[in-house]
Protein backbone atom coordinates (compact mmCIF):
# COMPACT_ATOMS: atom_id res chain seq x y z
CA UNK A 1 0.00 0.00 0.00
CA UNK A 2 2.48 2.14 1.04
CA UNK A 3 4.61 1.49 -2.27
CA UNK A 4 1.20 2.21 -4.60
CA UNK A 5 0.80 5.96 -2.51
CA UNK A 6 4.77 6.46 -3.78
CA UNK A 7 3.82 5.56 -7.22
CA UNK A 8 0.79 8.12 -7.25
CA UNK A 9 2.94 11.01 -5.61
CA UNK A 10 6.13 10.18 -7.98
CA UNK A 11 3.87 10.46 -11.07
CA UNK A 12 1.95 13.49 -10.16
CA UNK A 13 5.26 15.26 -9.51
CA UNK A 14 6.44 13.95 -13.02
CA UNK A 15 3.16 15.47 -14.36
CA UNK A 16 2.93 19.11 -12.93
CA UNK A 17 6.90 19.04 -13.84
CA UNK A 18 6.03 18.78 -17.23
CA UNK A 19 3.05 20.95 -16.79
CA UNK A 20 5.79 23.53 -15.89
CA UNK A 21 7.80 23.08 -18.81
CA UNK A 22 5.31 23.58 -21.02
CA UNK A 23 3.83 26.85 -19.47
CA UNK A 24 7.37 28.04 -19.60
CA UNK A 25 7.41 27.73 -22.94
CA UNK A 26 4.25 28.63 -23.78
CA UNK A 27 5.12 32.16 -21.98
CA UNK A 28 8.40 32.49 -23.41
CA UNK A 29 6.81 32.03 -26.76
CA UNK A 30 4.60 34.95 -26.32
CA UNK A 31 7.34 37.14 -24.96
CA UNK A 32 8.98 36.38 -28.14
CA UNK A 33 5.83 37.55 -30.04
CA UNK A 34 5.16 40.65 -28.18
CA UNK A 35 8.74 41.22 -28.29
CA UNK A 36 8.69 40.52 -32.26
CA UNK A 37 5.52 42.40 -32.91
CA UNK A 38 7.55 45.66 -31.00
CA UNK A 39 10.18 45.06 -33.43
CA UNK A 40 8.20 44.66 -36.32
CA UNK A 41 6.94 48.32 -36.98
CA UNK A 42 10.82 49.92 -36.16
CA UNK A 43 11.82 46.92 -38.70
CA UNK A 44 9.18 47.77 -41.37
CA UNK A 45 9.89 51.74 -41.22
CA UNK A 46 13.74 50.83 -41.53
CA UNK A 47 12.40 48.60 -44.50
CA UNK A 48 10.69 51.55 -46.18
CA UNK A 49 13.72 53.79 -45.06
CA UNK A 50 16.48 50.89 -47.24
CA UNK A 51 13.28 51.16 -50.22
CA UNK A 52 13.24 55.15 -50.86
CA UNK A 53 16.40 55.26 -51.95
CA UNK A 54 15.33 52.61 -54.67
CA UNK A 55 12.23 54.47 -54.95
CA UNK A 56 14.67 57.43 -55.87
CA UNK A 57 16.20 55.52 -58.61
CA UNK A 58 12.75 54.48 -59.70
CA UNK A 59 11.84 58.28 -60.24
CA UNK A 60 15.21 58.54 -62.21
CA UNK A 61 14.72 55.93 -64.67
CA UNK A 62 11.29 55.41 -65.27
CA UNK A 63 9.60 58.66 -65.12
CA UNK A 64 12.67 60.74 -66.10
CA UNK A 65 12.42 63.04 -62.99
CA UNK A 66 13.33 63.44 -59.59
CA UNK A 67 11.17 62.96 -56.51
CA UNK A 68 11.04 67.02 -55.69
CA UNK A 69 10.00 66.67 -59.24
CA UNK A 70 7.05 64.25 -58.43
CA UNK A 71 6.64 66.69 -55.33
CA UNK A 72 6.35 69.67 -56.78
CA UNK A 73 2.96 68.15 -59.09
CA UNK A 74 1.54 66.90 -56.58
CA UNK A 75 1.89 70.48 -54.64
CA UNK A 76 0.75 71.77 -57.53
CA UNK A 77 -2.44 69.65 -58.05
CA UNK A 78 -2.94 70.33 -54.51
CA UNK A 79 -3.31 74.16 -54.99
CA UNK A 80 -5.08 73.61 -57.98
CA UNK A 81 -7.86 71.83 -56.04
CA UNK A 82 -7.75 74.52 -53.56
CA UNK A 83 -8.47 77.24 -56.28
CA UNK A 84 -11.30 75.43 -57.83
CA UNK A 85 -12.70 74.70 -54.38
CA UNK A 86 -12.18 78.80 -54.08
CA UNK A 87 -15.01 81.54 -54.07
CA UNK A 88 -13.78 84.56 -56.68
CA UNK A 89 -15.75 87.21 -57.84
CA UNK A 90 -14.15 88.12 -61.29
CA UNK A 91 -15.43 91.36 -63.24
CA UNK A 92 -14.31 92.99 -66.43
CA UNK A 93 -14.31 96.66 -67.92
CA UNK A 94 -13.96 97.20 -71.62
CA UNK A 95 -14.07 100.35 -73.18
CA UNK A 96 -14.15 99.34 -77.15
CA UNK A 97 -13.81 101.50 -80.27
CA UNK A 98 -16.14 100.63 -83.81
CA UNK A 99 -16.32 101.90 -86.88
CA UNK A 100 -19.81 100.47 -87.66
CA UNK A 101 -21.97 100.46 -84.52
CA UNK A 102 -24.77 98.81 -85.32
CA UNK A 103 -23.10 95.91 -86.48
CA UNK A 104 -20.95 95.65 -83.12
CA UNK A 105 -23.94 96.02 -81.28
CA UNK A 106 -25.88 92.77 -82.80
CA UNK A 107 -22.69 90.63 -82.74
CA UNK A 108 -22.39 91.29 -79.05
CA UNK A 109 -25.67 90.39 -78.35
CA UNK A 110 -25.44 87.16 -80.30
CA UNK A 111 -22.24 86.63 -78.46
CA UNK A 112 -23.34 86.83 -74.93
CA UNK A 113 -26.49 84.40 -75.88
CA UNK A 114 -24.00 82.00 -77.59
CA UNK A 115 -22.24 82.04 -74.38
CA UNK A 116 -25.26 81.86 -72.15
CA UNK A 117 -25.26 84.37 -70.52
CA UNK A 118 -27.81 87.79 -70.23
CA UNK A 119 -28.12 91.43 -70.53
CA UNK A 120 -28.30 93.11 -67.33
CA UNK A 121 -28.81 96.15 -68.10
CA UNK A 122 -28.15 98.27 -71.50
CA UNK A 123 -28.67 102.20 -72.38
CA UNK A 124 -27.79 103.57 -75.71
CA UNK A 125 -27.13 107.01 -77.39
CA UNK A 126 -27.34 107.81 -80.26
CA UNK A 127 -25.68 110.79 -81.41
CA UNK A 128 -26.79 114.30 -82.54
CA UNK A 129 -26.44 116.12 -86.05
CA UNK A 130 -27.31 119.26 -84.04
CA UNK A 131 -24.11 120.65 -84.09
CA UNK A 132 -22.36 117.77 -86.57
CA UNK A 133 -21.43 115.48 -83.78
CA UNK A 134 -22.91 111.66 -84.95
CA UNK A 135 -21.22 109.75 -82.37
CA UNK A 136 -23.39 106.94 -80.85
CA UNK A 137 -22.20 105.21 -77.95
CA UNK A 138 -23.61 102.12 -75.36
CA UNK A 139 -23.13 100.78 -72.32
CA UNK A 140 -23.90 97.29 -71.66
CA UNK A 141 -23.52 95.30 -68.07
CA UNK A 142 -23.22 91.95 -68.94
CA UNK A 143 -22.93 88.64 -66.77
CA UNK A 144 -20.94 85.80 -68.28
CA UNK A 145 -20.58 82.73 -67.21
CA UNK A 146 -17.11 82.28 -65.56
CA UNK A 147 -16.05 79.62 -67.72
CA UNK A 148 -16.92 81.43 -71.02
CA UNK A 149 -15.58 84.60 -69.61
CA UNK A 150 -11.56 84.55 -71.05
CA UNK A 151 -13.90 83.54 -74.76
CA UNK A 152 -15.93 86.04 -74.23
CA UNK A 153 -13.11 88.73 -73.95
CA UNK A 154 -11.60 87.46 -76.99
CA UNK A 155 -14.69 87.47 -79.68
CA UNK A 156 -15.21 91.12 -78.04
CA UNK A 157 -11.35 91.98 -78.65
CA UNK A 158 -12.21 89.81 -82.68
CA UNK A 159 -15.49 92.39 -83.20
CA UNK A 160 -14.25 95.99 -81.80
CA UNK A 161 -11.08 97.67 -81.23
CA UNK A 162 -10.19 97.23 -76.99
CA UNK A 163 -8.56 100.60 -76.15
CA UNK A 164 -8.58 99.64 -72.22
CA UNK A 165 -9.16 96.46 -70.37
CA UNK A 166 -9.78 96.60 -66.50
CA UNK A 167 -9.97 93.06 -64.85
CA UNK A 168 -10.15 92.70 -60.94
CA UNK A 169 -11.19 89.64 -58.63
CA UNK A 170 -12.54 89.30 -54.84
CA UNK A 171 -12.12 86.45 -52.78
CA UNK A 172 -15.26 85.72 -51.12
CA UNK A 173 -13.86 82.20 -50.01
CA UNK A 174 -13.70 82.71 -45.88
CA UNK A 175 -16.94 84.75 -46.37
CA UNK A 176 -18.82 82.44 -47.89
CA UNK A 177 -17.76 79.62 -45.67
CA UNK A 178 -18.85 81.65 -42.60
CA UNK A 179 -22.20 82.65 -44.26
CA UNK A 180 -22.73 78.24 -44.34
CA UNK A 181 -21.41 77.41 -41.13
CA UNK A 182 -23.67 80.49 -39.78
CA UNK A 183 -26.96 78.37 -42.07
CA UNK A 184 -26.16 75.30 -40.76
CA UNK A 185 -26.47 75.93 -37.26
CA UNK A 186 -29.93 78.33 -37.59
CA UNK A 187 -30.85 74.97 -39.40
CA UNK A 188 -29.76 73.15 -36.07
CA UNK A 189 -31.33 75.16 -34.26
CA UNK A 190 -35.04 75.40 -36.25
CA UNK A 191 -34.46 71.47 -36.01
CA UNK A 192 -34.31 71.61 -32.04
CA UNK A 193 -37.14 74.28 -31.71
CA UNK A 194 -39.86 71.87 -33.80
CA UNK A 195 -38.76 69.32 -31.62
CA UNK A 196 -39.45 71.82 -28.08
CA UNK A 197 -42.75 72.29 -30.23
CA UNK A 198 -44.27 68.84 -29.77
CA UNK A 199 -42.87 68.75 -26.19
CA UNK A 200 -44.50 72.19 -25.44
CA UNK A 201 -47.11 71.57 -22.32
CA UNK A 202 -48.60 75.10 -21.94
CA UNK A 203 -49.93 77.95 -24.19
CA UNK A 204 -47.07 80.08 -23.44
CA UNK A 205 -44.38 77.93 -23.58
CA UNK A 206 -45.42 77.09 -27.83
CA UNK A 207 -45.92 81.29 -27.93
CA UNK A 208 -42.27 81.84 -26.60
CA UNK A 209 -40.85 78.69 -29.23
CA UNK A 210 -42.92 80.27 -32.06
CA UNK A 211 -41.54 83.87 -32.26
CA UNK A 212 -37.83 81.89 -31.77
CA UNK A 213 -38.53 79.73 -34.45
CA UNK A 214 -39.84 82.91 -36.75
CA UNK A 215 -36.49 84.77 -35.69
CA UNK A 216 -34.27 81.72 -36.68
CA UNK A 217 -36.36 81.12 -40.02
CA UNK A 218 -35.93 84.84 -40.74
CA UNK A 219 -32.19 84.72 -40.29
CA UNK A 220 -32.07 81.54 -41.73
CA UNK A 221 -33.54 83.39 -45.15
CA UNK A 222 -31.19 85.81 -45.26
CA UNK A 223 -28.17 83.70 -44.91
CA UNK A 224 -29.59 81.37 -48.10
CA UNK A 225 -30.30 84.90 -49.74
CA UNK A 226 -26.68 86.40 -49.56
CA UNK A 227 -25.57 82.47 -50.04
CA UNK A 228 -27.76 82.69 -53.58
CA UNK A 229 -26.00 86.21 -54.07
CA UNK A 230 -22.41 84.83 -53.90
CA UNK A 231 -22.88 81.85 -55.69
CA UNK A 232 -24.64 84.05 -58.47
CA UNK A 233 -21.99 86.36 -58.56
CA UNK A 234 -19.06 83.87 -58.46
CA UNK A 235 -20.81 81.89 -61.26
CA UNK A 236 -21.72 84.48 -63.29
CA UNK A 237 -18.72 87.05 -64.13
CA UNK A 238 -20.02 90.55 -64.38
CA UNK A 239 -18.44 92.17 -67.73
CA UNK A 240 -19.05 95.86 -68.65
CA UNK A 241 -18.80 97.19 -72.05
CA UNK A 242 -18.64 100.70 -73.22
CA UNK A 243 -18.66 101.28 -76.87
CA UNK A 244 -18.11 104.28 -78.88
CA UNK A 245 -18.14 105.11 -82.23
CA UNK A 246 -15.46 106.48 -84.11
CA UNK A 247 -14.35 107.77 -88.28
CA UNK A 248 -10.78 105.88 -87.14
CA UNK A 249 -9.63 103.05 -85.00
CA UNK A 250 -6.98 104.48 -82.32
CA UNK A 251 -3.83 102.30 -83.66
CA UNK A 252 -3.06 99.40 -80.54
CA UNK A 253 0.81 99.44 -81.91
CA UNK A 254 2.47 102.47 -81.22
CA UNK A 255 3.43 104.40 -84.21
CA UNK A 256 7.02 105.89 -85.33
CA UNK A 257 7.76 109.67 -85.08
CA UNK A 258 7.40 109.96 -89.12
CA UNK A 259 3.88 107.82 -88.80
CA UNK A 260 3.21 110.12 -85.58
CA UNK A 261 3.57 113.19 -88.21
CA UNK A 262 1.50 111.82 -90.77
CA UNK A 263 -1.54 110.60 -88.36
CA UNK A 264 -1.14 114.80 -86.59
CA UNK A 265 -1.36 116.11 -90.26
CA UNK A 266 -4.14 114.15 -91.59
CA UNK A 267 -5.80 114.63 -88.12
CA UNK A 268 -5.47 118.98 -88.43
CA UNK A 269 -6.62 118.54 -91.91
CA UNK A 270 -10.10 116.27 -90.53
CA UNK A 271 -10.22 118.72 -87.92
CA UNK A 272 -10.40 121.72 -90.10
CA UNK A 273 -12.79 120.21 -92.12
CA UNK A 274 -14.88 119.34 -89.21
CA UNK A 275 -14.91 122.70 -88.05
CA UNK A 276 -16.52 123.87 -91.52
CA UNK A 277 -19.26 121.75 -91.64
CA UNK A 278 -19.64 122.16 -88.18
CA UNK A 279 -20.04 125.85 -88.67
CA UNK A 280 -21.80 125.35 -91.66
CA UNK A 281 -24.29 123.28 -90.53
CA UNK A 282 -24.80 125.72 -86.90
CA UNK A 283 -25.19 128.54 -89.31
CA UNK A 284 -27.76 126.74 -91.47
CA UNK A 285 -29.83 125.23 -87.67
CA UNK A 286 -30.12 129.03 -86.63
CA UNK A 287 -31.10 130.97 -89.78
CA UNK A 288 -34.37 131.70 -88.54
CA UNK A 289 -32.76 132.87 -84.73
CA UNK A 290 -30.29 134.93 -87.61
CA UNK A 291 -32.88 136.27 -89.54
CA UNK A 292 -34.74 137.37 -86.66
CA UNK A 293 -31.68 139.04 -84.57
CA UNK A 294 -30.61 140.75 -88.31
CA UNK A 295 -34.24 142.56 -88.39
CA UNK A 296 -33.63 143.43 -84.90
CA UNK A 297 -30.42 145.07 -85.45
CA UNK A 298 -31.36 146.73 -88.65
CA UNK A 299 -34.71 148.25 -87.19
CA UNK A 300 -32.19 149.58 -84.41
CA UNK A 301 -29.36 150.81 -86.53
CA UNK A 302 -32.10 152.93 -88.33
CA UNK A 303 -33.80 154.45 -85.38
CA UNK A 304 -30.34 155.09 -83.85
CA UNK A 305 -29.30 156.52 -87.26
CA UNK A 306 -32.67 158.77 -87.38
CA UNK A 307 -32.34 159.81 -83.61
CA UNK A 308 -28.57 160.85 -84.43
CA UNK A 309 -30.13 162.80 -87.69
CA UNK A 310 -32.29 164.64 -86.12
CA UNK A 311 -30.22 165.61 -82.90
CA UNK A 312 -28.10 166.85 -85.74
CA UNK A 313 -30.65 168.74 -87.66
CA UNK A 314 -31.52 170.44 -84.31
CA UNK A 315 -27.82 171.71 -83.29
CA UNK A 316 -27.24 173.00 -86.42
CA UNK A 317 -30.96 175.11 -86.44
CA UNK A 318 -29.59 176.26 -82.99
CA UNK A 319 -26.27 177.28 -84.33
CA UNK A 320 -27.92 179.11 -86.99
CA UNK A 321 -30.25 181.01 -84.96
CA UNK A 322 -27.64 181.99 -82.51
CA UNK A 323 -25.78 183.13 -85.55
CA UNK A 324 -28.49 185.26 -86.70
CA UNK A 325 -28.69 186.76 -83.17
CA UNK A 326 -25.20 187.37 -82.89
CA UNK A 327 -25.80 189.33 -86.31
CA UNK A 328 -28.34 191.34 -85.88
CA UNK A 329 -27.86 192.53 -82.66
CA UNK A 330 -24.44 193.61 -84.41
CA UNK A 331 -26.01 195.34 -87.54
CA UNK A 332 -27.92 197.38 -84.40
CA UNK A 333 -25.09 198.63 -82.92
CA UNK A 334 -23.82 199.60 -86.15
CA UNK A 335 -27.15 201.92 -86.67
CA UNK A 336 -26.64 203.01 -83.55
CA UNK A 337 -23.11 204.33 -83.40
CA UNK A 338 -23.99 206.22 -86.54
Amino acid sequence: MKKKIGILLLTTALLLSACGNSTTEMATSSVADSVSEEIAPEAKYVGQMTGAYASDNLYDTADGGTKEEAEAAETEELSDAEAASRKLIRNVDLSVETEDFDTMVSNLEKKVTELEGYIESSSTYNGSNYYGNQSRTANYTLRIPVENLEQFVEQVDNISNIVQKNESVEDVTLTYVDLESHRDALRAEEERLLVLIEQAETVEELLTIENSLTEIRYQLESMESQLRTYENQVNYSTVTVYIEEVMKLTPVVEPGTWEKIQIGFMESIHGVGSGFLSFFIWVAVHIPYLVVWAVALTVIFILLRKRNKKRKQNKNKKTETKEQTVTEQKMENTDGTK
